[in-house]
């Protein structure tokens, strides 16, 4: 999942920069989410250690031990962002989508999740040269982002895939304030398809089912040594 949604958020931050200053205007909005304060920080390491506490992940997964060997444990959303922060930092993939993201924030909605983004335009040209020649094609439109960012907002329906956690191929996006539909995003050439082979796994966790309420996420697990 960490793979395809590194370059799902790359491949539609292009497309917006691609459509024009009025829907660049419309992509420049950022979420009340976002901390400016961090966005030069290890905000993937800050999350995790302030959802922990003093606790590494092994003491935290520990701790729900009881809920794990019954079968079923469940997450809160801080919990649920440490977890997948912590997914992310340690997937190659995950670092490049560090690597160009002012923040990364997940959300847990009725029967979604949204994963959100602040993708800086300026960070992701240093380290993509394919994606450095696409940007500079349309850099007089620049003026109109803040600071080359571009929020991203993924939303999409969790589901158990070989022990993990996944989503369906049904999902949308947002960027800024333009919704991009599921038949958006495949008219556009998105390979949304894939999707359906992504998965991140969970730490010690053999995902067997996944339900997702406002705030909180449950799992149907089997220890996995």
């Amino acid at each position: 999942m960490i793979k395809f949604l590194f370059k799902s958020v790359l491949v539609i931050a292009l497309l917006v920069v691609a459509v024009g200053a009025i829907g660049i205007y419309s992509a420049r909005s950022l979420p009340n989410w976002f901390d400016e304060t961090k966005a030069n920080t290890d905000f993937a390491g800050e999350t995790i250690r302030k959802e922990l506490g003093s606790k590494n992940q092994n003491q935290f997964l520990a701790d729900k031990s009881k809920e794990i060997l019954s079968g079923n444990v469940s997450f809160d959303e801080g919990e649920f962002n440490a977890l997948m922060l912590a997914a992310i930092k340690a997937d190659a993939d995950g670092r490049k989508l560090l690597a160009v993201s002012d923040g990364v924030k997940a959300f847990l909605r009725r029967d979604e999740i949204e994963i959100a983004a602040v993708i800086n335009l300026n960070k992701l040209g240093k380290i993509d040269p394919k994606a450095r020649k696409k940007i500079e094609k349309f850099d007089k439109l620049f003026w109109i982002i803040d600071d080359g960012r571009v929020a991203v907002s993924l939303y999409g329906t969790p589901v158990a895939r070989r022990g993990g956690l996944g989503i369906k191929d049904d999902f949308h996006l947002k960027v800024g304030q333009i919704p991009f539909s599921n038949n958006t995003l495949r008219s556009l050439k998105v390979p949304v398809e894939k999707a359906n082979k992504e998965r991140m796994s969970v730490k010690y966790l053999n995902v067997k089912s996944v339900a997702v309420s406002r705030g909180k996420i449950d799992f149907q697990v089997q220890p996995r040594l």
